[in-house]
């Protein structure tokens, strides 16, 4: 089984709250109707950094200009494995949209935990909240 390795951003604002960006998986993909932090496979040749800003552009026509790596797994699906590299992304250029005709949302760390999220992104929630100081 092949590894797909995939670059994810954790978009963060402070309002009232820190809220984090998620957005929802579009039926007739892997995982549909989850919520997922935006991101995406990494093309052959390029790096997660270029993959990170590339994905932010096609699925929610923003440029994430400041972000740094924050932790990176490797998860076992049933049909599939991925090498995920994900990123806090503590500046957009831009609005974010559902470019591709995807739900987003920004959700405080009470509202995340309540998400249906893929399996490997559980670990990430709960060592970003740790991270927020917020539970």
């Amino acid at each position: 089984m092949k590894t797909i390795e995939i670059a994810v951003g954790i978009a963060i604002r402070e309002t009232d709250s820190m809220e984090v960006l998620v957005a929802q998986r579009l039926q007739g993909s892997h995982l549909a109707g989850s919520w997922e932090f935006p991101g995406g496979k990494i093309d052959s040749g390029e790096s997660p950094e270029s993959a990170l800003v590339r994905e932010f552009s096609e699925e929610l026509a923003v440029k994430p200009t400041h972000f740094e790596l924050f932790t990176q797994i490797n998860h076992r699906y049933p049909e599939r494995e991925v090498s995920l590299s994900f990123y806090l992304v503590t500046q957009l250029d831009g609005e974010p949209v559902g470019a591709e005709g995807q739900r987003i949302a920004w959700v405080n760390m009470v509202e995340l935990a309540e998400l249906d999220v893929p399996a490997a992104n559980q670990p990430i929630i709960e060592k970003l909240q740790a991270y927020l100081g917020r539970d």
